[in-house]
């Protein structure tokens, strides 16, 4: 991706820069996440800095303008760009939807082996108080047999 910037503005009341970007692609218009790689990677910043604010493909032509606002801080970030458009720069990508799939069945997994091993200790549990109820019974028996003797 080869981005051309063709205008920077500095806006210091809202602590921030606004750069403006053309890109000449061909194929599909890159998502949001890869301008906003492209861009941190190109100013050399905080990814969590940089917010993508319009995306225009042009019709019919194979070039895309970039309108993106980087700031100062993060603070300034939350407080001037609406909560909306921050959220979409932090959509997951597949793999990482998988990897959080995948660690989220291995932690159920786990503890549905813990459940059945603490299910397991209570029979054993169980087990053992009703083998300890039932040998005084006996033994109380065998005393009961010997005094009647």
């Amino acid at each position: 991706m080869k981005l051309e910037l063709i205008k920077e503005k500095e806006i210091p009341i809202l602590s921030r820069k606004r750069y403006t970007y053309l890109l000449e692609n061909k194929g599909p218009t890159p998502s949001r996440l890869e301008f906003l790689r492209e861009i941190s990677a190109k100013l050399k910043i905080d990814k969590d800095l940089v917010v993508i604010k319009h995306i225009y493909p042009q019709f019919g032509s194979n070039s895309v303008k970039v309108i993106a606002n980087v700031y100062k801080n993060i603070e300034d970030k939350n407080k001037f760009e609406h909560e909306d458009l921050i959220n979409k720069h932090h959509k997951k990508t597949k793999e990482e939807i998988e990897q959080e799939e995948k660690e989220k069945a291995e932690k159920e997994a786990e503890a549905q082996k813990k459940k059945e091993e603490a299910e397991a200790a209570k029979q054993d549990l169980k087990q053992e108080v009703e083998e300890k109820k039932e040998e005084p019974v006996e033994e109380e028996k065998e005393k009961a047999e010997e005094k009647k003797e």
